[in-house]
């Protein structure tokens, strides 16, 4: 994945987005929720469009430049965010299984010690 543009206006991010993704490129948008935050995120506002196959990213900035490009490889985005959705809930069970049930574990185990600690 390679970033391909960082964008303050949501109107051109939606331009790029509809762009790309009518031509056979799918992309991904970075800082979609936070780029609304005014001042609290380093650098505010700014939305950062990545290309998600490597080997799009050359035809994806030559489209940035030309609207009229025609791309080399384009592939279906709806199927490629159809095989993405397909991989989230293994993710899901990884941050449960490695962070979460640690997490809870480490937790239980300061509450522990802080009750032996100060019960006295």
């Amino acid at each position: 994945m390679k970033l391909l543009t960082e964008v303050a206006d949501q109107v051109e991010v939606d331009r790029i987005r509809l762009l790309m993704e009518s031509n056979g490129i799918p992309i991904y948008l970075a800082n979609e929720d936070t780029a609304r935050n005014i001042g609290f995120v380093s650098p505010a506002r700014q939305y950062q469009i990545w290309v998600y196959e490597d080997e799009q990213y050359e035809g994806a900035a030559a489209l940035l430049r030309d609207k009229n490009y025609t791309v080399k490889n384009p592939i279906d985005v709806a199927d490629f965010h159809r095989q993405v959705v397909r991989q989230v809930p293994g993710a899901y069970r990884f941050i449960v299984q490695k962070l979460l049930i640690p997490g809870l574990v480490v937790f239980c185990m300061m509450c522990i010690f802080l009750y032996l600690l100060f019960s006295r």
